[in-house]
């Protein structure tokens, strides 16, 4: 994760992993480190973005951590073994809604399980930029975190944390370079990235986090990258904010001038119909 803490200066390494909470199994953990230039090449990304729909569900518990025990896994656990926490029902998403996976790095993946709770077995994976996992309405609370039960792409339960519906999508390029003073560039698109968040979203002396969910890739003069974008306080409806960051090559070998930004914003409970977290 890309962590900013007071005035700390970031140095062009990001640290993404996948965040979340842990009910039982603390050897289902998987953290994954990453240096820019491990990820500074391959085909153009693109960012879509799903059409927001009035949603409203109960967010994760406000004292679970959003810092350890991530419920990701690179390679899906085998286990069998049951939680100890007794879920209890709450409340859900409306059935049949359509939510987007967040805050789970381009190298790993989400676990859907067979019942609420880490302790259960993985019965199959989302990507960490799927859009359109669709929920039953079913959730159960554990001790430090709400499950739901999805039925598409793949039917389980899966940690609430890790999924947000999707807001309004923006074209914040305008205000970037404006609030910057400046057309942003870099050598990298994730040195450009962090240009652009620092200059709108979590300047240096806010805390937060950034999770790379969709690896950078230049293709002809133009790449991208996608991020998450989290702050440490998120108000009780928007929890952060998904970018995808366009850079444009100058020259062959040249810097990358800042080409275009899309905000989406992550709520929370869900959107309604004009794309407003509720």
């Amino acid at each position: 994760m890309w962590t900013r803490v007071g005035a700390v200066a970031l140095v062009g390494v990001l640290l993404v992993a996948a965040c979340g909470s842990q009910e039982s199994d603390p050897s289902d953990e998987s953290t994954s480190v990453t240096t820019l230039a491990d990820t500074d090449d391959g085909a153009l990304l693109t960012s879509t973005s799903a059409t927001p729909a009035t949603t409203t569900a109960a967010p994760p518990p406000a004292g679970s951590s959003t810092t350890s025990d991530p419920e990701t896994s690179t390679e899906p656990s085998t286990s069998t073994t049951t939680t100890t926490i007794d879920p209890t029902p709450t409340v859900g998403p409306p059935p049949q809604t359509q939510w987007m996976v967040v805050s789970v790095p381009f190298d790993d993946v989400l676990n859907v399980r067979s019942s609420p709770g880490t302790g259960h077995a993985v019965v199959g994976t989302l990507e960490p930029t799927e859009e359109r996992v669709v929920a039953t309405g079913d959730a159960m609370l554990l001790e430090r975190s709400i499950w739901w039960r999805v039925t598409y792409p793949v039917s389980g339960w899966v940690n609430a944390r890790y999924l947000a519906a999707a807001g309004s999508t923006e074209d914040a390029t305008a205000a970037v370079i404006e609030a910057a003073g400046t057309i942003p560039s870099a050598d990298s698109l994730d040195d450009l990235a962090r240009q652009v968040i620092e200059t709108m979203w979590l300047p240096s002396d806010v805390e937060g986090e950034v999770i790379i969910v969709q690896a950078p890739g230049i293709a002809g003069d133009i790449g991208d990258i996608v991020v998450d974008v989290l702050p440490a306080e998120p108000d009780d409806a928007v929890r952060g904010i998904r970018l995808a960051v366009f850079g444009q090559l100058d020259g062959a070998s040249g810097p990358l001038a800042l080409y275009a930004v899309e905000a989406t914003s992550l709520c929370w409970r869900g959107a309604d119909g004009a794309g407003l977290c509720v």
